[in-house]
């Protein structure tokens, strides 16, 4: 966790744009990373409690994974960005991951509870909903250039 690698998300979100990029296909190509729910939305004011500000300071200081999942977003975020003719993307935050059988879930535009209080969201969900991302053009639509959060229905 503290070892080499220490940028490995980040850096394989770069080297996967830049090849996409130098490819050069003829219609955007989906991109979709896997986050989680401790990224911040920069284009959201989410509310976060000073409580789960200060977890998440500490965590982008004393975790390197932590601080590669900001750095991964924010290379869709600030370096792809929503003009790139080449990459459409979508980084999906789940709460709480667990194992589990697919079912009801819900998406939101930020996160809906507290860094020690998430909803559970089975990995199936995630699996699910990135599935629907690839499939459903009206479900890539509704989220494209958007950072969901995806927890299991209460």
């Amino acid at each position: 966790m503290f070892g080499q690698p220490r940028k490995l998300c980040t850096e394989a979100v770069s080297r996967l744009c830049a090849a996409i990029e130098q490819n050069g296909h003829a219609t955007p190509v989906k991109f979709i990373l896997m986050n989680t729910v401790g990224v911040k939305n920069p284009d959201l004011d989410e509310k976060r409690s000073l409580f789960d500000r200060g977890v998440l300071e500490i965590l982008h200081h004393a975790l390197p994974p932590h601080r590669d999942n900001e750095t991964a977003a924010e290379q869709l975020q600030d370096n792809v960005g929503k003009n790139n003719v080449h990459i459409v993307w979508c980084v999906v935050r789940p709460d709480s991951l667990i194992d589990d059988q697919v079912s009801a879930y819900d998406l939101k535009e930020s996160p809906t509870t507290g860094i020690f209080t998430g909803r559970p969201t089975t990995r199936e969900n995630v699996a699910h909903f990135m599935t629907e991302l690839i499939s459903n053009d009206q479900v890539w639509q509704e989220w494209k250039y958007r950072m969901p959060v995806i927890m299991n229905a209460l």
